[in-house]
């Protein structure tokens, strides 16, 4: 018996020692863990990680596919809506409207710089000293544009004809170094001889290719972000694709405007959506991923001046997901700050840009990011609600002081007044009225029947509503109680009800909501988040999940297939002769420091199509840039011809162009009641200049439509005219009309 007791001493004695030895262990292992950078919170059981080589592989593959996919699809729909291959380079350019020929035509400034010799310094010091597009005004275009994809763009193009010249040094530049081909062919309707060229070393076909491989990473970042937020699970990826194939004409606009700026930004934002979403599930963010994370948000501010919207809703959503109770405060701070140091950067690179340094997200954040620190975990629900509301009030406080510090608050003034006349708030004026009769920034109306034709809005839906559900069970359930809702479900049906209402108040922010509606919906394809807590553990096998999910695919299908297969059959042609017409003049016939003035989409195709100054842009960011626009744009108005000519003297335009449908307002949608007063001299009559007389035609009319009686001849001079534009230019104080020219106009009015 004594025997027997001092076995189970030393057998005690011995499990303690090993017991202890254990705990020392995991406190060392979880030091290193601290050491490497990591930030942890206990995680729930990870069911569909799928760690094996198989899977990683597989995953792999379907990233490549949606990648390779993508890319393909909207550089064939760009070829099959514009026969782009057959556009001469002039035509090509024009094709690109308003602001997308303008990016693109610094693009062209820094290509044309490089082929000429000029170094990297010297291309990026005259971007800085920039005198055409704001004429003649100098500015720093870096500091107020995000042109530094065209930057990067031109530089890769450089370095790509560089490196075939080195591997071919037999190959002649007019081949662009053997990488375009060129061949002439017959235009059907003058039956000109017209030559084009084709291929990677074509300025225009370089551009787009970096477009369609951002379009690539479009599709594999989506389907990242639906394998996430899926607990790993492919299905969930693969039905994410579907759904963008399915509602493929409302979440981007690669192949309508390749261009835009969120070309160059979207992808890189999906991706980033991913990455947050990833260190949600996980619980987790390590130094290599925080890292990541900060890069992907940097390339997607740089790329678009709209980008702080965006991440100001992903950090009031990552900081709701906090108060809720489902992340810890470490975890929170570690995802704010790694956005924060990414933005920060685009600041630096922007010399100090007044609109990036005013971003509410930076002051949000600061706060959230404070206010979390202090309160900790654990804490009731009135303490959180508490902290929100203090977070609130400083993000209020830091708003002021740095608006006042800044004096920025100006610039971005109109995006406030256009919310609140687009919600009733407010009376529109002539900037915000501009906007608001644009269609791409009207509310939406018809997305929303087209998105629930293919299911994908109600499937989107019923998923959202789990989610709250599971929320508000936890709710009840208390603090102590297991989590039910998972926190990277949570942050997603937040993120997307922000886009729902930035995309119900503008239409052109539809391509966030429609990605973040198709990340919501691809959850369905995850038979844990459906038969979770519906059915026991031992049910949970007998549920057919799969066949369900065939249903609804085949259902989705049904109106979805076509608007897929449309994409591959629809073919138009791109009919842009005015413009064309219009740009050849002004490079055959206008001196390199004539500046032009006019509607902002052609004064863009005047300067980055022919290279010649202009005095308005569609940038509108700047109170001085809003104010210049505002006289250009009084050609629509009723004023004088001397007024009018005092206007364009003063802003020193040697051209002013007119465009006949802008001014008979043909271009908007017929009786549409959501353009009624968008005409521009209704705009000038009702809120401009409401006292001046309405019985004398406006300038456009009386000089577009020839009217001799009312024009002073003394004043301006028609140079150019085609069937959509009339050119005429400013004539100095005292100037005469040639009689030449004065008695061969005179015949051609008499001649019938």
């Amino acid at each position: 018996s004594s025997s027997s007791s001092n076995s189970r001493s030393r057998d005690g004695a011995a499990k303690k020692a090993g017991s202890s030895t254990k705990n020392r262990k995991e406190k060392k292992d979880g030091k290193n863990k601290k050491k490497r950078g990591a930030t942890e919170s206990p995680a729930q059981p990870d069911s569909g990680s799928g760690t094996s080589d198989n899977h990683h592989f597989t995953l792999a593959i379907c990233l490549a596919l949606a990648w390779y996919g993508h890319k393909t699809y909207c550089s064939m729909q760009l070829e099959n809506m514009r026969l782009f291959s057959l556009l001469t380079e002039v035509e090509r350019e024009t094709s690109f409207a308003s602001e997308q020929v303008w990016y693109y035509g610094f693009y062209k400034k820094v290509n044309s710089g490089l082929a000429a010799g000029d170094g990297y310094t010297q291309v990026v010091r005259g971007l800085m000293h920039e005198n055409t597009t704001e004429f003649p005004t100098t500015i720093n275009a870096l500091e107020r544009f995000n042109v530094w994809p065209e930057v990067v763009v031109g530089c890769l193009h450089h370095w790509f004809l560089l490196a075939n010249q080195w591997l071919d040094p037999s190959a002649k530049a007019d081949t662009c170094y053997g990488t375009c081909e060129c061949f002439t062919f017959d235009a059907e309707d003058t039956n000109e001889r017209l030559s084009t060229c084709t291929g990677l070393g074509q300025p225009v076909y370089f551009y787009l290719e970096c477009i369609w491989q951002l379009a690539g990473l479009h599709a594999a970042a989506l389907f990242y972000l639906c394998y996430q937020l899926g607990g790993g699970n492919l299905d969930c990826g693969v039905a994410g694709i579907i759904a963008m194939a399915f509602n493929h004409m409302h979440m981007c606009r690669y192949q309508r405007g390749p261009p835009l700026r969120e070309s160059f930004a979207f992808p890189f934002f999906v991706l980033q959506l991913a990455l947050v979403v990833s260190a949600l599930r996980h619980r987790a963010v390590h130094s290599f991923d925080a890292w990541m994370l900060s890069v992907v948000t940097f390339c997607f501010s740089i790329s678009w001046q709209l980008a702080q919207f965006a991440l100001l809703t992903q950090s009031t959503a990552v900081f709701a997901v906090y108060l809720l109770g489902y992340i810890p405060s470490r975890l929170h701070n570690t995802l704010q700050g790694s956005v924060v140091a990414g933005y920060v950067p685009t600041i630096v690179l922007m010399m100090g840009n007044m609109f990036s340094i005013n971003a509410l997200l930076l002051q949000f954040a600061a706060s959230a990011m404070v206010g979390a620190a202090v309160a900790g975990d654990g804490r009731s629900l009135l303490a959180r609600v508490l902290v929100g509301a203090a977070v609130v009030v400083c993000t209020g406080a830091l708003r002021v002081a740095v608006a006042a510090a800044t004096g920025a608050g100006a610039d971005g003034g109109h995006i406030t007044q256009l919310l609140a006349a687009n919600m009733g708030m407010a009376e529109h004026d002539f900037h915000t009225k501009l906007y608001a009769c644009a269609p791409e920034f009207l509310p939406m109306t018809e997305e929303y029947g087209d998105l629930s034709r293919t299911l994908l809005l109600p499937v989107a839906v019923l998923v959202a509503a789990r989610v709250l559900y599971l929320v508000g069970a936890d709710g009840v359930a208390g603090e102590k109680a297991e989590r039910r809702a998972k926190p990277e479900h949570v942050y997603m049906v937040l993120q997307t009800a922000w886009f729902t209402l930035m995309a119900g108040l503008f239409m052109r922010l539809k391509l966030f909501w429609v990605s973040a509606v198709i990340a919501v919906a691809s959850v369905v394809a995850s038979k844990e988040f459906v038969c979770g807590g519906l059915v026991g553990r031992s049910e949970e096998k007998a549920v057919p999940h799969g066949a369900l999910l065939v249903a609804l695919l085949a259902a989705s299908a049904f109106v979805g297939w076509g608007n897929f297969y449309q994409g591959f059959v629809f073919e138009d042609q791109w009919e842009g002769g005015t413009m064309v017409d219009l740009v050849e003049w002004a490079q055959a016939s206008t001196a390199p420091d004539e500046a032009f003035a006019g509607p902002m989409p052609i004064t863009s195709l005047v300067w980055g199509s022919a290279n010649r100054p202009i005095v308005n842009h569609p940038h509108y960011e700047t109170t001085q840039m809003r104010d210049i626009t505002v006289q250009v744009y009084s050609t629509h108005s009723r004023l004088e011809d001397k007024d009018v000519w005092e206007l364009f003297r003063n802003l020193s335009t040697t051209y002013v162009i007119l465009d006949r449908d802008l001014c008979a307002f043909r271009w908007k949608r017929g009786d549409d009641p959501r353009f009624k007063g968008c005409g521009l001299t209704q705009v000038f009559d009702k809120i401009v200049m409401p006292e001046r007389g309405k019985s004398r035609l406006p300038f456009c009319k009386r000089w577009g439509d020839n009217l001799d009686a009312e024009r002073n001849m003394r004043l301006f001079d028609q140079v150019f005219s085609n069937e959509q534009f009339t050119v005429l230019k400013v004539l100095k104080p005292g100037g005469r009309r040639i009689k030449a020219q004065f008695k061969k106009r005179k015949q051609r009015r008499e001649d019938p």
